[in-house]
């Protein structure tokens, strides 16, 4: 079973580059971590004439391409939920999402005042839902109910997702 926790923020806040510390600190104790990032405006993995791009023009609605040692899942013209793209990190530990703020997932929020010349408010603020830590920088954080850390600060924010969330027993009910 993995366990999905959402990185979420307003645009440019540093949500990428949180995963992309956390990612080999999780790897460092021995996690199997998968990554997916929301992308809004979409992106292209294939080029013209590419192999790929010949089989996804003939209209594949799957292209899954591979190799020795890696492989890339593409999908087209159907639109997938999160839960379905999680459903694809067989063998993962961890999955660390960037984004889909409105999924009922757990949720850090990354959040740096100085990105805006007017400061936004926190999102985590504005809502009560399933927020469990705050990311800042910030010298100055509004009263939250959830523990904050330092952008440095990634073995204890390693350490605390770790405890609270992937050491916790997990109980399968059996029914005679």
């Amino acid at each position: 079973m993995s366990h999905v926790i959402s990185i979420v923020g307003r645009s440019n806040s540093g949500k990428t580059t949180l995963i992309e510390n956390l990612i080999p600190e999780f790897k460092k104790r021995g996690y199997h971590v998968a990554a997916i990032k929301h992308a809004s405006h979409g992106f292209t993995l294939d080029y013209p004439g590419k192999d790929s791009d010949r089989l996804r023009q003939a209209g594949a609605d799957m292209i899954i391409l591979a190799s020795t040692d890696q492989y890339a899942v593409m999908g087209f013209h159907v639109q997938r939920s999160l839960e379905e793209l999680e459903q694809l990190c067989t063998g993962i530990d961890i999955i660390l999402v960037e984004g889909y703020k409105q999924e009922d997932r757990l949720k850090i929020e990354v959040y740096r005042h100085d990105m805006a010349s007017e400061p936004e408010p926190m999102v985590c603020s504005e809502t009560h839902g399933n927020y469990i830590a705050l990311v800042t920088d910030d010298a100055i954080v509004p009263p939250i109910q959830i523990p904050v850390f330092r952008t440095k600060e990634i073995e204890n924010l390693a350490h605390f997702i770790e405890t609270t969330l992937l050491l916790k027993p997990v109980f399968i009910g059996i029914h005679n």
